[in-house]
C-alpha cells in the first residue's frame, strides 16, 4: 500500500523531460441543469399573483368607496315642469324613438335635435330621486334634451333613513313638541346637529333593550315552563315534586313579568323623548314629509361637504334599510313580547 501511494504520488507530480501537462477541459453544464430557467418562470408567477391579488383588492375599494362616498345633489327641471332632484348613478347613449319626440313642443323638438349627434343618439342618465313614500320610485331616466335647467342646490339634503330608503329635499322647519323653533335652511340644520346625536343615542338604547333585554326575558320564562316539563315527564303532573317546581316557576314568572313591564315602560319613556323632535323636510316638487329624528340614521348636504367632510360622511351611523325589494319600502321591526302564549 506504500509502494502504491508513492506511485500515486508520482503520477500527480509534473511530467518528465520538462514537458508541461495540457488543462483538463471542464463539461459545460446548461442552464437546465441548474434549474435557473424555473427559478425564474417560479418569480414570474409569483410577481403575476401578487400584481393580481393586489388589482383584484384595488378594485374592490375603488367600487366600496365610490358607493359609500357622498356624490353631488344634482336638480333638473324639464321643459314640461316635471322636477326631480337626486344622484346621479350612471349615464348611457341611446337613440331615442319617434314617439318620444312627438310628445314634445316644436321648440323642444329643435332644442332636442340640436343636443342629438349626427347618428341621433343622445345621452340620458339614471337620477336616484328616492321619495318612494310620495313617488312610488325610487330612480327616474332624464335625457338632456329634456332639461331646460339644471343646478345643484347648496342646501340639498341626503336623509338616509330606517324605512322607506332614502330622501331627497330641503330643511324646512324644526319641531319641538310639536312646536315650531326653527325656520329656514341654516337654522334648521344647526337644530338637528344639535338634537340628533341625543336621539340616535336613544333609539340605540332602545333597541338594545328590545333585543337583548326582552330576550333575556324571553329565555328565563322558557327555563321556567322547560324545567316544569322536565319534571312532569319525570315524576308526572300532581306529584310532589311537580308540585313544588309548579310553585317555583309560578313565582319566576311573576318576576320575570314585573321585569317585562319595566323594560316595556322604559322602552315608552324613550320613544317618547324622541317623538318631541322632528323636521320638516320640501321635496323637489314642493311636497313636505315630517320626519321623527329617530328615523333619520343620518343626513347631510351633499353640495356643501369638503373632502374631509366627505371622508367622515363614509361611515353610516347605524342600519338602514335604504335597498328595497321589488320596490318596496322594507318595514320597520317591531318588538315582540315573551313567547309565552299567556302574554
Amino acid at each position: 500500500m506504500q509502494q502504491a501511494a508513492t506511485v500515486d504520488a508520482g503520477a500527480a507530480g509534473p511530467p518528465k523531460n520538462g514537458t508541461k501537462r495540457s488543462p483538463r477541459r471542464r463539461a459545460r453544464a446548461s442552464l437546465f441543469a441548474h434549474g435557473e430557467p424555473m427559478v425564474w418562470l417560479t418569480g414570474g408567477g409569483l410577481v403575476v399573483a401578487i400584481v393580481m391579488i393586489v388589482g383584484l383588492l384595488s378594485f374592490i375599494f375603488l367600487q366600496g368607496i365610490t358607493t359609500l362616498w357622498p356624490v353631488p345633489l344634482v336638480e333638473v327641471q324639464l321643459h314640461d315642469g316635471t322636477v326631480h332632484m337626486g344622484e346621479i348613478t350612471r349615464e348611457e347613449i341611446y337613440q331615442p324613438a319617434d314617439t318620444e319626440l312627438e310628445r314634445l313642443d316644436a321648440a323642444d323638438v329643435a332644442a332636442a335635435r340640436q343636443d342629438m349627434s349626427d347618428d341621433g343618439n343622445v345621452r340620458r342618465r339614471l337620477f336616484r330621486t328616492g321619495n318612494f313614500d310620495l313617488t312610488g320610485e325610487h330612480f327616474n331616466w332624464v335625457s338632456d334634451y329634456q332639461i331646460a335647467e339644471e343646478s345643484k342646490p347648496r342646501w340639498g339634503l341626503v336623509v338616509e333613513r330606517t324605512s322607506w330608503g332614502r330622501f331627497y329635499g330641503f330643511p324646512k322647519a324644526f319641531q319641538i313638541d310639536g312646536e315650531l323653533v326653527a325656520e329656514g335652511p341654516e337654522a334648521v340644520w344647526d337644530k338637528y346637529e344639535e338634537y340628533h346625536d341625543q336621539v340616535r343615542e336613544r333609539w340605540e338604547e332602545r333597541r338594545t333593550l328590545e333585543t337583548h333585554a326582552i330576550g333575556d326575558v324571553n329565555r328565563e320564562l322558557e327555563h321556567a315552563r322547560l324545567a316544569l316539563r322536565s319534571v312532569e315527564l319525570a315524576s308526572g303532573e300532581g306529584s310532589e315534586e311537580w308540585l313544588q317546581q309548579k310553585a317555583a316557576s309560578d313565582k319566576a314568572e311573576v318576576e320575570i313579568s314585573a321585569r317585562y313591564q319595566e323594560i316595556r315602560e322604559e322602552i315608552r319613556k324613550l320613544d317618547q323623548e324622541n317623538a318631541r323632535y322632528r323636521m320638516v323636510l320640501a321635496a323637489a316638487d314642493g311636497k313636505e314629509k315630517t320626519m321623527a329624528l329617530d328615523e333619520i340614521v343620518r343626513a347631510y348636504p351633499a353640495n356643501g361637504l369638503g373632502f374631509f367632510s366627505r371622508l367622515g360622511s363614509t361611515s353610516p351611523a347605524g342600519p338602514s334599510s335604504c335597498s328595497t325589494s321589488r320596490g318596496r319600502p322594507t318595514a320597520r321591526a317591531a318588538s315582540s313580547p315573551p313567547s309565552s302564549a299567556r302574554w
